[in-house]
């Protein structure tokens, strides 16, 4: 079965409405629910009478509030207690982890991330032959220190999956969002690649 994935579920409730109506007319056919946005409750009662194969736990680090207590979370967080980490910022993170403070910042990186975990697997339905994964905002996850993270949580939670993004070819397009949107991907992707050739 081909599964058509809608990202950013409970995000906001504009987002939810778009992909309420797409899975109403079967254009898509599973969902990646963000478990710290502002809609996530609304997206979950819809799950609750919508009968979805698979559903994926939208990981996110990039923006809205942390579940986590936010003197937990502080090295990754505004002043104004929203998460404000970017896939280049994780990625220096990454590269430069012999400093200090870095370790610091992956710890509360990994207990944000158990937190969001746990949260998706308390409120997503779910019977016997639902298929639950792992994704993340802005593929962060090509990034090796949070892949490892991801390999145990799964575990850890049983996830079905982890999601590995694979952008479609650039020269098939022409719009300039979509150009700098591919080569932002293209760098996750390449990440990926260099963490299957070490973990696989």
């Amino acid at each position: 079965m081909i599964f058509y994935t809608a990202d950013d579920f409970g995000l906001t409730r504009n987002i939810n409405e778009g992909i309420i109506e797409c899975l109403d007319n079967n254009a898509i056919n599973s969902v990646s629910i963000i478990v710290n946005g502002l809609a996530f409750e609304q997206a979950i009662n819809y799950l609750k009478i919508k009968n979805i194969k698979k559903i994926s736990i939208h990981l996110n680090l990039i923006e809205s509030k942390p579940l986590s207590r936010i003197d937990k979370v502080s090295l990754i967080s505004s002043k104004k207690g929203y998460l404000n980490l970017s896939f280049f910022k994780i990625l220096l993170i990454n590269l430069l982890l012999f400093r200090k403070k870095n370790k610091l910042i992956i710890k509360q990186i990994f207990y944000e991330l158990l937190k969001q975990i746990k949260m998706g697997n308390l409120h997503i339905p779910r019977n016997k032959k639902t298929i639950i994964g792992i994704d993340t905002h802005y593929h962060i996850h090509a990034v090796p220190i949070i892949f490892k993270i991801l390999l145990r949580l799964k575990e850890k939670y049983k996830i079905d999956y982890i999601r590995i993004p694979h952008e479609s070819d650039i020269f098939k397009q022409f719009n300039i969002r979509f150009i700098k949107e591919y080569f932002f991907n293209m760098t996750s992707g390449i990440s990926c690649s260099f963490i299957f050739s070490n973990f696989l």
